[in-house]
Formats: structure tokens, C-alpha cells, sequence
């Protein structure tokens, strides 16, 4: 029994209104995307808006229905950005910049990118490590008895929670004071695992299948730079030897 002027802000209700006027002069159903700030700061919304029709088919109402999509949006933009940022970019710079827009996009505390130290089986070298809001030094670390060791070879897992309590050895984890964890292997061009990229948070982690579709997004681009690094490696490896 309300207006859209009784009921929204001004700019808002002009908006909506202008929506609903369409409507009811095309005589259609349409979609909008619809932004208003209700309280908890701007959302939007995916508004399918169509007429009703009386008996002799005059238009006497509009009925619609919206759905939030803020977040969608929101990764949608991150996924964007990301990657324009790294389209010109490569070794470990786009690591780095990969790890800082898992983070974000995520939004946990840290994303790293690890590969198997061929020189050390055991170990797994840090490749580009993002912790709250900086990039951190690289370094090398044993994967046993760590959840990295339960994704190489195995393929993404997530641990929503308790990580300390599943992985007492882990002290780094402790030590950081991690409380989830999310990994996607990588994979070299013979399709055999090689590294991994993970997400780590404080907080537990939810939304597994998100996760997982960012964390695997993610992992083909690196997959990508990884093997023309190897291929640059060999071509100059097949120079020296010629030259020699």
C-alpha cells in the first residue's frame, strides 16, 4: 500500500520506479540489475520483472523478483582484474600476483603456491607466499605429515576447520595460527602432479565448491606459466649444448 518514494531512498525509488514504468509499457517480462544500499552497504540484485493482466489483458500490476548476486558480482570483478593484472606478466611476479588475488578474492588470510624441489623430493618450494596483505620471503618446507602432502596426487582438498587438530605436526600452521585450509594440485605437461596452490585462513573455511572452482581457475594459469618456463629452460639448455 506503499509508493516506491514512501518506502525507498529517493534515488533508489526513482530507479525502481523507471523499472516498473517499462514494464509496464512494453508489456514484457525484463531483467534489471538493480543496486541499492538497505542498511548493510551496497547490494545488487538481479530483478525479473514482468506485468500482470487482468481478464480483458490490461496491464494492472507488476510483480518481480530479485536475487542478491553481490557476491557473484564481486567475484566476477576479482576474476576480471586478476586477470588483467597478470596477462602481462610472468615467473615469479605472476606468482605473486596470483597468490594476492587468491587471497582477496577468497578473502583469507593467505594464498602460496609451492612446487616439489626436484633436487629434494621431500620438500616443496615456496614459489610465492601472501600473508596478511604482504608478500612473503620464499622458502622451502617438508611436505609430510602436512595437508599439501594429502593434495599432491590426490587433487583439491579442503579442511574447513581444526587444521591444527588434524595435522599436529604442522607447526608452522600452528605457529600461524591457522584454522582451514583449501588445496589444488598443479600439474606439469605429462599430467603428473608437480605443486599445489592453497588458500589458509584464521577463520573456517566455507563454500567448498567455490573454493575449489577459484583455487582451479587459478591452477590452469599457473599450470600454464609453468610449463613455459620449462620449455624456455630446455630451449636454453639445447643452446648451450649446441654453442658448446
Amino acid at each position: 500500500g506503499h509508493t516506491d518514494e514512501e518506502v525507498f531512498p529517493p534515488e533508489i525509488a526513482t530507479r525502481f520506479r523507471h523499472n516498473d514504468l517499462r514494464v509496464l509499457h512494453e508489456k514484457r517480462a525484463i531483467e534489471f540489475e538493480e543496486t541499492g544500499d538497505f542498511g548493510d552497504g551496497p547490494r545488487i540484485f538481479l530483478a525479473a520483472k514482468f506485468p500482470l493482466c487482468d481478464s480483458t489483458g490490461t496491464v494492472y500490476a507488476v510483480c518481480g523478483t530479485a536475487t542478491d548476486i553481490t557476491e557473484r558480482k564481486r567475484i566476477e570483478e576479482a576474476l576480471s582484474s586478476a586477470a588483467l593484472a597478470v596477462s602481462q606478466s610472468e615467473g615469479e611476479g605472476l606468482y605473486r600476483e596470483l597468490a594476492r588475488y587468491v587471497a582477496t578474492i577468497l578473502g583469507v588470510d593467505g594464498a602460496f603456491i609451492a612446487t616439489r624441489d626436484v633436487a629434494r623430493p621431500g620438500q616443496l618450494q615456496m614459489r610465492a607466499f601472501y600473508l596478511d596483505g604482504q608478500t612473503r620471503e620464499n622458502f622451502a618446507y617438508p611436505m609430510a605429515d602436512t595437508p599439501c602432502e594429502t593434495v599432491l596426487g590426490h587433487g583439491f582438498r579442503i579442511y574447513p576447520s581444526r587444521l591444527v587438530d588434524l595435522f599436529p605436526v604442522d607447526l608452522d600452521f600452528r605457529k600461524l595460527g591457522f584454522d582451514s585450509y583449501a588445496g589444488h594440485p598443479l600439474t606439469d605437461a605429462s599430467g603428473q602432479s608437480c605443486g599445489l596452490i592453497a588458500a589458509v585462513s584464521r577463520r573456517t573455511l566455507d563454500q567448498p565448491a567455490f573454493v575449489e572452482s577459484v583455487l582451479r581457475i587459478f591452477a590452469v594459469r599457473i599450470n600454464a606459466e609453468l610449463e613455459r618456463a620449462a620449455t624456455l629452460e630446455a630451449l636454453r639448455a639445447s643452446e648451450a649444448s649446441y654453442r658448446e
